[in-house]
Protein backbone atom coordinates (compact mmCIF):
# COMPACT_ATOMS: atom_id res chain seq x y z
CA UNK A 1 0.00 0.00 0.00
CA UNK A 2 2.75 2.67 0.99
CA UNK A 3 4.55 2.09 -2.56
CA UNK A 4 1.26 2.63 -4.74
CA UNK A 5 0.82 5.28 -2.49
CA UNK A 6 4.30 7.08 -2.37
CA UNK A 7 3.56 6.28 -6.77
CA UNK A 8 0.73 8.27 -6.71
CA UNK A 9 2.13 11.45 -4.94
CA UNK A 10 5.21 11.17 -7.03
CA UNK A 11 2.63 11.47 -10.39
CA UNK A 12 0.81 13.94 -9.17
CA UNK A 13 4.01 16.06 -8.48
CA UNK A 14 5.19 15.40 -11.77
CA UNK A 15 2.44 15.86 -13.40
CA UNK A 16 1.92 19.72 -10.71
CA UNK A 17 5.60 20.71 -11.91
CA UNK A 18 4.72 20.21 -15.80
CA UNK A 19 1.98 22.70 -15.39
CA UNK A 20 2.61 25.11 -12.87
CA UNK A 21 6.30 26.82 -11.59
CA UNK A 22 7.08 24.92 -8.48
CA UNK A 23 8.54 27.37 -5.56
CA UNK A 24 12.03 27.63 -5.39
CA UNK A 25 12.50 30.35 -3.03
CA UNK A 26 11.00 33.39 -1.17
CA UNK A 27 12.53 36.54 0.09
CA UNK A 28 11.58 39.63 2.17
CA UNK A 29 11.37 43.12 0.68
CA UNK A 30 10.42 45.53 3.63
CA UNK A 31 7.30 43.67 5.28
CA UNK A 32 5.78 42.30 1.69
CA UNK A 33 6.61 38.58 1.06
CA UNK A 34 8.47 37.92 -2.53
CA UNK A 35 7.70 34.24 -3.84
CA UNK A 36 10.01 32.90 -6.92
CA UNK A 37 9.11 30.04 -8.53
CA UNK A 38 10.81 27.57 -11.51
CA UNK A 39 8.58 28.58 -14.10
CA UNK A 40 10.08 32.27 -14.13
CA UNK A 41 7.20 33.52 -12.16
CA UNK A 42 7.33 35.75 -9.28
CA UNK A 43 4.34 36.94 -6.89
CA UNK A 44 3.63 39.49 -4.19
CA UNK A 45 2.39 37.29 -1.51
CA UNK A 46 1.64 40.23 0.54
CA UNK A 47 2.71 41.48 4.26
CA UNK A 48 2.99 38.38 6.03
CA UNK A 49 1.88 36.23 3.13
CA UNK A 50 2.39 32.87 2.84
CA UNK A 51 4.01 31.71 -0.58
CA UNK A 52 1.91 28.95 -2.21
CA UNK A 53 3.55 25.70 -3.68
CA UNK A 54 3.03 26.46 -7.34
CA UNK A 55 1.52 29.78 -9.29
Amino acid sequence: MKKVLFGIVAVTALAISLYAGVLTGQSQNGINTICYYSDGGVINAGSGGICPATN
